[in-house]
């Protein structure tokens, strides 16, 4: 959120979402007069998976890693970055790929 107004890649990525499920609603399946609307709800990250468990939501979408305790809460989808890779954008460039693990926080 950025002053009430929802922003980032997560909702951008999920109103694209909306659009094709609403184009394949009513193309494929002929259902022109069903909408699907994603509504977003915000809830702080160590109340996301309780919350979805309880069913305040249908989807949680966040970095999280997979663990036992996790998935035996929740159905969690494949990492889409697997190894726990961190990106991280510096004004001084690392000369080589062992540099950035030895600044690794």
């Amino acid at each position: 959120m950025n002053k009430g107004v929802q922003r980032g890649a997560t909702y951008d990525l999920f109103q694209q979402f909306e659009k094709d499920l609403n184009k394949r609603l009513a193309k494929e399946l002929k259902l022109k007069h069903l909408k699907v609307r994603v509504v977003f709800i915000p809830v702080a990250r160590d109340e996301l998976l309780l919350a979805l468990a309880a069913g305040k939501g249908d989807i949680a979408v966040a970095n999280l890693t997979i663990t036992a305790e996790r998935q035996k809460l929740v159905d969690l989808s494949s990492p889409l970055y697997p190894n726990n890779l961190i990106i991280e954008a510096r004004a001084k460039r690392a000369q080589a790929a062992g540099q950035l693990k030895s600044q690794r926080r």
